[in-house]
């Protein structure tokens, strides 16, 4: 039974034959294409987590001088701009981020804050609060 079955194996490596070289490079070139297109894919996704990152930080820096500002009316800080909106002269906000061109009045007694911060050199987040007066 081992002898046939030595015999059967031995018939089938007889037959068989190896890769070509024009094989081999086909399948070295698919490969190649597809670590690239992963590569690129993972290179993209990183490049998108770090400028995700830099805005996160310059929305907290934001936050903080609100919070700086909600505290102390008379704090000013660099990319800051402070707008008096007494009762006489409401304040409108404009919603283009939620319905397009629509807008709110606000006729409030308070400041309008503006603060501006830059990341990565050429990005910029645009934060704007309206501080009600006390």
């Amino acid at each position: 039974m081992l002898a046939k079955w030595t015999k059967e194996v031995n018939l089938v490596i007889k037959n068989s034959r190896g890769l070509t070289l024009v094989e081999l490079l086909v399948a070295l070139a698919i490969l190649s294409i597809i670590v690239v297109a992963y590569l690129s894919l993972f290179t993209i996704s990183y490049q998108g987590i770090f400028h995700s990152g830099h805005k996160s930080n310059a929305l907290f820096e934001g936050q903080e001088v609100i919070d700086k500002i909600i505290r102390n009316p008379n704090y000013t800080a660099p990319g800051v701009t402070k707008t008096d909106h007494p009762i006489s002269n409401p304040i409108k906000i404009p919603l283009s981020a939620l319905s397009g061109t629509e807008s709110i009045t606000l006729e409030a007694l308070g400041t309008k804050v503006d603060i501006s911060k830059e990341y990565l050199d050429d990005q910029q987040v645009n934060i704007t609060v309206f501080v009600p007066s006390h």
